[in-house]
């Protein structure tokens, strides 16, 4: 009779990864039908049972996950993202799940891959990432890879074949903020595109914006007059609308990817003119809401944050802990739409 062998000897035996024989014995992640056939006759071989045990005791242990974070990308990303990440640290808190956040502010992605360095070196090989500038982050992030780090990106990434990314698909967001303009002006107009940085250095930026004129473009009358970049503070935004607003007075709607529609709303609203021009942003934050109640802002395209900062520690987590892989590269977020109708079942207020 053969001797009863861990996993771990399994493993070796088969020259096969724990990982994978962890896939065929939780039914979980793709496996080829020879692999799993192997996997399953040499757990039958060896007698290998699941110690249930040895994994409760498992949980004892203290799995650290480290968080880069971005401050001020839009106003509510910071405390949204970090209380999805708490609400995972408060579930397996029991199983040993612990947290080291830094964060740091957008327009200052130097500091990024000092901070991931930072976790390296306090001996953090799990982390979670929202990239504030992708060239800035890339060789960093690859250096970790190479040295044995798991690095899920939040909501922003590097652009790479392997990822693991949590967030939305800003193409699609793009595209769905585009359908709402052409719906909201079927007589067509002038329309004016606000971004926060240039779309040769940010992607999300960049896909938000085409997949914007993608579908917009399929609504006979809409015109884009002008892609304005490197859109960074409230002042900057409004003043910059002020002057399209001067050179175009029969301007009919705002897509702002700047993430300062509140500001541009209360401009506008100020100035009398709410509900004249239709306004189009992201997320259903705190100082956007009143304007989306008296329908200034005519609509959000929405994302939960907090479920994706949830989702990207969990399955972190079960990765340290079980061996449970990610089943796929990219993991996007429901897209819903807020209107004034419908705000207060939205936000994080």
């Amino acid at each position: 009779m053969q001797k009863r062998m861990s996993l771990e000897e399994i493993s070796e035996e088969i020259n096969i990864s724990r990982t994978t024989i962890y896939k065929v014995i939780n039914n979980k992640g793709y496996v080829t039908e020879n692999t799993r056939k192997k996997v399953e006759k040499a757990l039958e071989k060896y007698h290998y049972v699941p110690n249930y045990n040895a994994r409760d005791l498992a949980r004892n242990r203290e799995y650290i996950i480290g968080y880069v974070g971005i401050l001020h990308l839009s106003p509510y990303f910071a405390r949204t993202a970090v209380k999805g990440l708490e609400r995972a640290q408060e579930e397996f808190r029991d199983h040993g799940l612990k947290l080291v956040i830094r964060e740091s502010e957008f327009l200052e992605p130097e500091k990024q891959p000092e901070q991931l360095q930072e976790l390296y070196d306090e001996g953090i090989r799990n982390i979670i990432i929202a990239v504030a500038k992708s060239s800035v982050v890339r060789d960093k992030v690859n250096e970790l890879r190479g040295l044995g780090c798991n690095i899920v990106y939040l909501n922003r990434y590097v652009e790479e074949e392997h990822r693991i990314y949590v967030g939305p698909d800003y193409y699609q967001s793009g595209r769905v903020a585009g359908e709402l303009m052409g719906k909201l002006l079927p007589g067509g107009g002038q329309i004016l595109v606000l971004l926060t940085n240039s779309m040769e250095i940010d992607s999300a930026v960049k896909d938000r914006c085409e997949g914007f004129i993608q579908e917009s473009g399929k609504y006979q009358g809409l015109e884009i007059v002008s892609v304005v970049e490197n859109i960074n503070s409230d002042r900057q935004a409004v003043e910059c609308v002020e002057d399209y607003m001067k050179e175009y007075p029969n301007l009919a709607g705002i897509y702002d990817v700047s993430y300062k529609l509140a500001s541009v709303a209360e401009m506008v609203w100020n100035k009398g003119i709410g509900g004249s021009i239709r306004l189009i942003g992201f997320d259903c934050y705190e100082e956007v809401v009143p304007y989306l109640r008296n329908s200034t802002v005519d609509a959000v395209v929405s994302q939960d944050l907090v479920g994706q900062a949830y989702l990207a520690a969990k399955s972190l987590f079960e990765q340290m802990c079980y061996g449970r892989e990610f089943e796929k590269k990219d993991h996007y977020a429901k897209l819903g739409i807020v209107m004034s109708t419908n705000v207060d079942y939205y936000g994080d207020y």
